[in-house]
């Protein structure tokens, strides 16, 4: 059988960042003591109808302490919601995501208002799978301060779910969180065969901090190492399992391909099938202008590798969606064909549905 798996990271599934730039401050009462905002505030302020209420002190993080992040719009996530359906992958990672109601929630409210009758246009004809659904949804909360999780989305029965959000490192002698987010395992069963993969779904350490970080994501692409071999041992060789997520490096980068594109895994690169100036996944620009970054527009920080049991030869095509990026991707030269940008995406940030473009893989998977 042939199976889509993709990648992405949508960026906007958070609820709490309509908090941005508000000077919610929590109330004081006669005795000047600290009080919660009032219901009117809260609902005001921190209440999304789509994806749910920001429940006030939520892991223990009042209103006021949150992050500043960024004003997310429903054009946005209508965006992001047609990059995946129209894709139709049977299996996708998801990063940046905040809990598993804001996931339950943007698969009913946005990806389920995409009609058959749409589908039907895109692919043209009534081939498209019309029953397409993602009924299989996971999410565990993971380390991150700022909420934002990897989830995995299935067409196919999750039978297993194991978390490393406990897995630790020692520095200094403390015990440091090994995953800045998780490394999410999750066993899918395919139809029809039985057979199961297992998928790893990561979000590595962001490049913001810089050149310090590098280590950090190193120390992770060997941990994902070292959970594939413990969990296959002597049978690597004929484990089924894909490693995918925002690795925040290219292959390029030494903490890739010192560890994950250089192991004794012997990992296949699907991306390896298409040419090296459209292997990209990321667009670099200003937050306010929207203009392309002068020194490194674009590259590559998302990746799917695929198990030795794969084989090279099941690789049947790549798909890199750019049609959801900010439109002044069109004046960056020499980045191989850019598609039409979705419904409502301007030179402006705001409606883009990421700066990150989804990867899709097909598969023969016997």
């Amino acid at each position: 059988m042939q199976i889509r798996i993709g990648t992405f990271n949508c960026e906007n599934l958070y609820v709490y960042h309509r908090l941005r730039k508000l000077d919610i401050r929590f109330e004081l009462d006669k005795t000047r003591k600290m009080s919660q905002p009032t219901k009117d505030t809260f609902e005001k302020y921190a209440y999304d109808e789509k994806l749910g209420k920001i429940r006030y002190d939520d892991r223990g993080v009042p209103i006021t302490s949150l992050q500043e992040g960024w004003g997310i719009t429903d054009t946005q996530r209508k965006n992001t919601a047609r990059l995946i359906v129209e894709n139709q992958p049977d299996v996708i990672a998801l990063q940046e995501v905040e809990n598993l109601d804001t996931l339950n929630r943007f698969y009913s409210n946005f990806m389920q208002k995409i009609k058959v009758k749409d589908l039907r246009e895109i692919y043209g004809n009534k081939q498209a799978k019309i029953q397409w659904k993602m009924d299989y949804r996971v999410l565990i909360d993971g380390n991150d301060n700022h909420r934002i999780d990897v989830a995995l989305m299935s067409r196919f029965p999750i039978i297993a779910i194991r978390t490393h959000i406990w897995d630790k490192f020692e520095s200094n002698k403390r015990q440091i969180d090994m995953f800045p987010r998780d490394c999410l395992e999750v066993d899918v069963e395919m139809p029809k065969t039985g057979k199961i993969i297992t998928f790893l779904v990561n979000h590595f350490t962001s490049r913001r901090e810089g050149a310090k970080t590098k280590e950090k994501r190193e120390r992770q692409a060997n941990a994902v190492i070292e959970i594939i071999k413990k969990r296959f041992g002597n049978k690597i060789d004929k484990g089924n399992f894909v490693i995918m997520g925002d690795l925040n490096d290219s292959p390029k980068d030494a903490a890739l391909k010192n560890t994950l594109y250089s192991s004794d895994l012997k990992l296949i690169n699907p991306l390896e099938t298409i040419p090296e100036n459209e292997k990209w996944t990321h667009f670099w620009y200003d937050d306010e202008t929207g203009l392309p970054n002068k020194s490194e527009p674009v590259a590559q920080l998302d990746h799917v590798l695929l198990s030795p049991s794969f084989k090279k030869t099941s690789i049947v095509n790549v798909t890199i969606d750019r049609r959801g990026l900010l439109n002044t991707i069109q004046t960056v030269k020499n980045i191989g064909v850019i598609q039409k940008p979705l419904d409502g995406i301007t030179d402006k940030p705001g409606n883009e549905a990421s700066d990150h473009c989804p990867v899709f893989v097909d598969v023969d998977f016997a």
